[in-house]
């Protein structure tokens, strides 16, 4: 496998190209193949917040300009669409997914783990679902 199969796979339409409707299931796509075993299979790495591959050429950046959520709703850094609407994640967890206590985008970052990330999706769909 390659870094050409893994976008194909993790990231196949731009974040800034994804529907509205769609935000958060093209994010967790993506998060689901951040893993260190994904990231394995394909003969990627990271370093810090991005993605490389075994030449060490940047493949995808994790952070607002690949994050469909971001892209709609992180306007002037306050989580917030520019009508006002509150990001869904910044809606389930009662802050944005990179501050307050043990933030999961932050864990993923320092720790290389993506669980507590993909989980936070997880339960946004879920509490979104429910509505």
């Amino acid at each position: 496998m390659s870094a050409k199969s893994w976008l194909g796979q993790a990231y196949p339409t731009p974040a800034a190209e994804c529907p509205k409707s769609k935000a958060l299931e093209h994010t967790l796509l993506k998060w689901r193949h951040i893993t260190p075993s994904m990231l394995k299979r394909h003969g990627l790495k990271k370093s810090h917040a991005c993605i490389l591959d075994k030449f060490d050429n940047e493949i995808l950046r994790i952070g607002a300009g690949s994050c469909a959520l971001c892209i709609y709703y992180n306007h002037d850094i306050s989580c917030r669409s520019k009508d006002g609407e509150q990001c869904p994640i910044f809606k389930a967890r009662n802050t944005r997914c990179h501050s307050g206590y043990r933030p999961p985008y932050c864990i993923w970052l320092f720790e290389d783990d993506a669980r507590p990330m993909i989980e936070l999706i997880r339960k946004t769909i879920r509490i979104r679902d429910k509505v």
